[in-house]
This record gives structure tokens, C-alpha cells and sequence, in this order.
């Protein structure tokens, strides 16, 4: 039964220790393998209650002992009638003792026992009663004996219980009544057009393919003026640069570079510079644009290579062939690393990707052969001094060496699978060496065809080794999720990931659903110091994701907002929903900005409700 006391807030500006309220719990004592049961099976977590009966407090000298939660709440409870919990009241219980042995219930707490642990603060206790001493008739009921004035001697331990730190309803209604999230300044038409339609990612894309058109277009006017010497050859190397600077934006030494770079920013620099520079993970949108451009001068390329004099009949009917392939070639890449395609068909668009990138790479060194023997033959110049001379010649090298060298570091890879719960297993890896936070690594049963992205997290401590956690979202997770194999491939090197910006400022919100919290876990595992509020939404998170999570999350965050969304509905009415809680959590922790992991949809919908209201947020952009 629940009892509420307030008491005055803590100068901490969390949400916690605000106001208190007590649920006691008693522990039946029909056998004593139960008892024996009680205290492991408290601090392991939580599930629910079964079904209780009023431990013998009315018997003087009987040793009696339950259970006192005294967590946050902004509500108060009168005391019910005691009775037998029904089935859905058990299941959605604000605490509850996993289970298989021990009957709980709530009841009415002794006021001593209140007034003891109120003044503890926030927190589950084991209460012991040594003695009871108490004056009622045989023919009062439970409830009037209760009320009773009794003597009690107890003694009083706090638990480590893990369920005490998932957040209440009171206190999620409390925080957002306390930081109201503010109207955005500009209409619906503005933001989406400056957030959604225009945002990073897209001014990259637009910068690069803008440039890339405007030389093509000028090249293409003197052309048509006779006034350039601009020739095949010349678009053939644009095609190459495009292509050189699309594969760098993929590769993990450049991403690397790209992200240690933008991370060197001392916390001095104005938080304006550092939010721009945190929008690094973009750098995708150079690549798109590269993609395109390269098709755009390809199609220029072939224009020009019209008006080549040919030498030899073979070559005049191959090289148009050639760039008839390689055009259908790069739209089918083009229409395929579309959103919608990528996101629809993603493991067709991984198999295209790939293979029509390499037919189209091997096309273009045979398309340059034959055009540097018919010029060889046509200026009377040996072969090879021609094709040295060639700038394509030497990009066609660099692109090659591009797309060999994550292969190089194909591996085998052992680990052991640890099923977390019916949706997620966490797969741990054996290194030599520690791997750095918030990186990514390509993990595959079969690496030519498909390879996935998983956030790494590493080991606490320094210590070598890492584990990743998979959640059943596919058919190629669930299968590994429910029979695991003795290896996997990882392929490439670590990558550095979104959730590592995060370091760049001073104090951060992170946010994360589900699974994302292991991107997030490798963050604060590396960083247990840095100043940070955890905002992580779950289902059972206790159950599902296991003690030792849990406690890494504590230890970095100990006012963690970890919300259970089995018994607390942020969809309801009267419940704020995750931006609500997002933004209040920014404002209450004073944050610089927040990170958030989570699906497509939701990482969507907080940066962008954020961002509209001139808070800085930051989230994966699913762009590859």
C-alpha cells in the first residue's frame, strides 16, 4: 500500500528526492525455502508479485519481516482495503519481487517503519520485526488492528534493488509540469523546409552536386563555342576525382580522421561552433553528391568521346558499348541508393552496391586501355608512356586500392552469445587490445553478400575485449538471436559513430530506446566521469537487459531516467510523451545538447522537435 510524505526538494536539480512515497511489501512465510529466496531474488530485479497473505503481526515476540520501497512521487495515496491483488493489478505493479518462490503483497506500513526509512531517503529496505507489542481483541478485524497503536522493535537494512531506479509516472508528470516544452518560434512550412528538407546532411549534398554542375555546365558552353580544350580525357578524370572522394567518405581510416578531427575542438571554443561541428556524422551527404556527379560527368564523358578520331574500327564500336554498360550501370547504383529503395530493399541495395560498384570499376580500367591504345596509335607514342601520363590512370589505382583494402581485414571472429531476454541477445568478443568508445563494426555470417552495422561497447575499465547487444528487428537478427553460430566475419576496421559527438560538450543528454542503449553504454563505459543525464525507454528493462547493464547505467548516471514502458504508457493522455521528457531532462540537467539511438522513427521525430525549438540534438541519419 502506498503512503506519501513530502519532504523538501534536494538541491541536486534531478528529479529525484523530491517527494517520497513508501510501498511495503510482506513476506509469506509458508515455507522456508521462500525466505531463503527473498533477498537474492530482490536485488536481481523485478517481475511480479504473486499472490500474499498479512505476515502475524499481532503476535507478540514473533519475528515478522517485509519490505519498503521509498521512491519519488508527486501524488498522495490513502491507504485501501487490504485484499487479494487481481491478475493485471500484479502485473503492473509500481514494485514488484521476481518471483518463483516468494508471495508478496502490499499492506499498511507500521508508522515507525515509515517514519525510518522516509528519513533514509529514497531507497527498498528489509525490515525485521523483533517484537510486537500490541492491545486488541481476537474479534477485531485486520484492518481495525491495524490501526491499533503497536509497539514494534525492528531492525532495518537497505537493498541494492535494482527496480527502486526505474522512474514513476509522478515523477515523469513532475518533471515536464516543471519544464514545459515551449512552441516552436517559426511555422510547421519554415521547419521542415530547415530541419527535414535542408538540414546538414542535405546543404552537403546540395553544395557539392551544385558545384560539380556548374563546371560541367561551363566546360559544356565553351565546349559548344569551340572555345575549350576541354576534351574526354579531362571529364574521364572528373568522373575519377568524384569517385575517389565518394569511396573516402565511406572509408573508416578518413571517417576516422574526419571525427577525431572535429573532436580536438577544445570545450572552449563557443558552444555555436561546437553544435555546427557536431553535425560531422553527416558527411555522408558528400558522398551521395559525389555519387551523382560522377554520373553526370560520366554522361558528359560520353558526349565528348564522340568526337574521338578512332583508329581502329574495334575500338570505335567497344568504348560507346562500354559507356553505354558503365551509364546503366551507375543508374542502377543511382535509383537504388535512393531512401526509399535503400530503406524498402536494403539487402538488395547492399548486393548492388557492391558487385555493380565493382563491374562498373573493372568496365572503366578496360574503357581506359582502349582508349589510351587508339591515342597511342594516333599521336605514334609508346602505350605505356601514354597511359603513365594519364591522371585517370593513377585515380583508377587509388579506387581500386579503395575498394581492396577493407577486405584486407576480413576475420573470423569467436564469441559467446548471452540471451538477455526473449528479444535481445549480447554477443561478447575476446581482443588483445581495449577498442575505442562509440564505434561501429561490420559484423556477418556471410560477408560478400550481406554485413551489418552493430555499435560496439567496450569492455568497463579499459579492459581488452567488447560485446555487442542484437535485438530480434529482422530476419537476420532474429536468426542469430535464436541459434547463434560458433563465428561470425567482421570485416574493415572500428568506425566512429554518432554517439561519440557527444564529447564534445561539456554536458550532454543522452537518449536512447531499447537496444540503443549499447551505443550509448559505450560512451559512458569509457566516459563513467563525464557529466551526462540518461534518458533510456524500454520494455522491462530490468528483466530484458540484465543486472550488469543496468548497474553500467547507474554508474554513470545514478538519476538515470530509465522508463518502463510496459508500466508506464508515454502514449496515454495524461503522460508526457519522450520528447516532453527529452527536453525537460535537457533543461533540468542544464544540458549543452542531447544524442539520441534509438529506430528511425523516433531518432526522427526528437531531433527534429528539438531542433525546432533551437535545442541542439543529434541522431543517426541511416544514410548507408
Amino acid at each position: 500500500m502506498e503512503y506519501t510524505r513530502t519532504s523538501q526538494p534536494s538541491a541536486d536539480p534531478s528529479i529525484a528526492g523530491r517527494h517520497y512515497s513508501a510501498h511495503v511489501y510482506a513476506v509469506v512465510h509458508a515455507s522456508r525455502q521462500s525466505q531463503d529466496l527473498t533477498l537474492s531474488q530482490l536485488e536481481a530485479g523485478i517481475q511480479k508479485p504473486e499472490t500474499a497473505h498479512l505476515p502475524p503481526l499481532e503476535r507478540r515476540n514473533t519475528q515478522s519481516e517485509g519490505f519498503v520501497t521509498v521512491a519519488a512521487s508527486d501524488r498522495r495515496a490513502s491507504a485501501r482495503p487490504l485484499r487479494r491483488p487481481s491478475p493485471p493489478e500484479r502485473a503492473l505493479s509500481d514494485f514488484s519481487i521476481a518471483s518463483s518462490g516468494v508471495s508478496v503483497t502490499e499492506i499498511p506500513a507500521p508508522e515507525e517503519i515509515l517514519e525510518k526509512v522516509e528519513s533514509q531517503g529514497p531507497g527498498t529496505y528489509h525490515y525485521v520485526i523483533t517484537n510486537v507489542s500490541d492491545h486488541h481483541s481476537s474479534f477485531d478485524s485486520i484492518e481495525s488492528r491495524l490501526e491499533k497503536s503497536i509497539s514494534l522493535k525492528f531492525e532495518l537494512q537497505r537493498l541494492d534493488c535494482l527496480d527502486d531506479h526505474i522512474t514513476t509516472r509522478g515523477q515523469l508528470r513532475r518533471l515536464a509540469e516543471d519544464f514545459p516544452m515551449p512552441e516552436p518560434k517559426h511555422g510547421e512550412t519554415y521547419n521542415k523546409l530547415r530541419y527535414r528538407h535542408f538540414a546538414v546532411y542535405q546543404r552537403l549534398f546540395a553544395c557539392v552536386l551544385a558545384i560539380n554542375i556548374a563546371f560541367i555546365a561551363i566546360f559544356a558552353g565553351l565546349r559548344s563555342k569551340k572555345e575549350s580544350m576541354f576534351m574526354a580525357n579531362d571529364a574521364l578524370n572528373a568522373v575519377s576525382v568524384n569517385i575517389i572522394v565518394c569511396l573516402l567518405m565511406r572509408q573508416e581510416h578518413c571517417i576516422n580522421v574526419i571525427f577525431r578531427t572535429i573532436l580536438s575542438l577544445p570545450h572552449s571554443c563557443s558552444i555555436s561552433i561546437r553544435r555546427h561541428a557536431a553535425k560531422v556524422y553527416c558527411h555522408g551527404g558528400i558522398h551521395s553528391a559525389c555519387g551523382i556527379s560522377a554520373l553526370l560527368w560520366y554522361i558528359f564523358f560520353a558526349v565528348l568521346a564522340t568526337d574521338i578520331s578512332w583508329m581502329n574500327s574495334t575500338y570505335e564500336l567497344v568504348v560507346p558499348a562500354l559507356s553505354g554498360v558503365i551509364l546503366f550501370f551507375l543508374l542502377i547504383l543511382t535509383i537504388a541508393s535512393t531512401p526509399w529503395f535503400r530503406r524498402e530493399y536494403h539487402n538488395v541495395w547492399e548486393v548492388l552496391h557492391r558487385f555493380v560498384g565493382w563491374f562498373s570499376v573493372a568496365i572503366l580500367w578496360g574503357q581506359l586501355f582502349c582508349i589510351n591504345a587508339n591515342f597511342s596509335w594516333l599521336y605514334s607514342e609508346h602505350f605505356g608512356r601514354m597511359l603513365v601520363k594519364t591522371p585517370s590512370f593513377w585515380m583508377l589505382i587509388v579506387i581500386t586500392l579503395l575498394l581492396i583494402y577493407p577486405w584486407l581485414y576480413l576475420r573470423k571472429v569467436f564469441f559467446v552469445a548471452e540471451k538477455i531476454s526473449s528479444h535481445a541477445t549480447q554477443l561478447r568478443f575476446k581482443t588483445k587490445k581495449p577498442i575505442p568508445s562509440c564505434v561501429g563494426m561490420s559484423l556477418s555470417d556471410s560477408p560478400f553478400i550481406e554485413n551489418h552495422k552493430f555499435a560496439t561497447i567496450p569492455a568497463p575499465d579499459k579492459q581488452p575485449g567488447y560485446s555487442v547487444i542484437v535485438a530480434t528487428n529482422g530476419d537476420w537478427t532474429k536468426r542469430l538471436c535464436e541459434s547463434p553460430p560458433k563465428y561470425l566475419w567482421t570485416r574493415g576496421v572500428p568506425t566512429l559513430g554518432v554517439a561519440r559527438v557527444a564529447k564534445i560538450f561539456r554536458r550532454v543528454v543522452l537518449v536512447a530506446t531499447g537496444t540503443g542503449i549499447g551505443p550509448l553504454m559505450s560512451f559512458f563505459n569509457a566516459h563513467p566521469d563525464w557529466a551526462m543525464r540518461i534518458v533510456w525507454s524500454a520494455r522491462f528493462p530490468c528483466v530484458s537487459y540484465g543486472q550488469q547493464n543496468i548497474s553500467s547505467v547507474l554508474r554513470a548516471d545514478n538519476n538515470a531516467i530509465i522508463i518502463d514502458t510496459k508500466r508506464t504508457n508515454l502514449k496515454e493522455k495524461d503522460m508526457p510523451n519522450l520528447v516532453s521528457v527529452t527536453y525537460a531532462a535537457y533543461r533540468d540537467f542544464e544540458a549543452e545538447a542531447v544524442v539520441v539511438i534509438s529506430n528511425p522513427a523516433v531518432t526522427n521525430e526528437i531531433v527534429y522537435s528539438l531542433e525546432k525549438r533551437k535545442v541542439p540534438a543529434y541522431g543517426a541519419i541511416w544514410d548507408s
